[in-house]
């Protein structure tokens, strides 16, 4: 997961800080982006706002349909690491980022058969395919 921050300037009536080579303002939906946390200090110091601070979201897990039924039973349970603890084996590390970060589903691998035949008997060829389904987290 990358670590890179980039900030805004927001004041008490909720409006972002735009700044451009005219003049700086305050405009409600979309304001000035900068990544350096210092500028950003102080232009809220100048202008009269504070720094917001966005990050990247974290990539959602890919899990079996039983890791996330174990995920579902930890968000209902009132102990979610412990349960995550018992029932996730040796997957607590996917299991707890999942419960955190949110996960989707693998569909279960679904199988082609062909069927060729030969002048000394039949062949069957088999071929697996692997499905991912977004599904939200809960």
């Amino acid at each position: 997961m990358s670590e890179e921050k980039i900030y805004l300037i927001k004041n008490d009536h909720g409006e972002y800080l735009t700044v451009e080579r005219t003049a700086p303002w305050w405009n409600s939906p979309v304001g000035t982006a900068v990544r350096n946390i210092d500028v950003a200090l102080a232009w809220a110091e100048k202008y009269g706002g504070h720094v917001v601070t966005f990050v990247e979201e974290p990539k959602k897990v890919v899990l079996t349909k039983e890791q996330a039924e174990i995920v579902e039973r930890a968000h209902s349970g009132k102990f979610p690491a412990a349960s995550i603890a018992f029932y996730g084996d040796d997957d607590e590390e996917p299991l707890m980022n999942a419960y955190v970060n949110g996960y989707t589903v693998a569909k279960e691998k679904k199988y082609n058969v062909k069927k060729a035949t030969y002048q000394r008997g039949l062949v069957l060829q088999v071929r697996r395919y692997r499905f991912v389904n977004d599904l939200p987290s809960g």
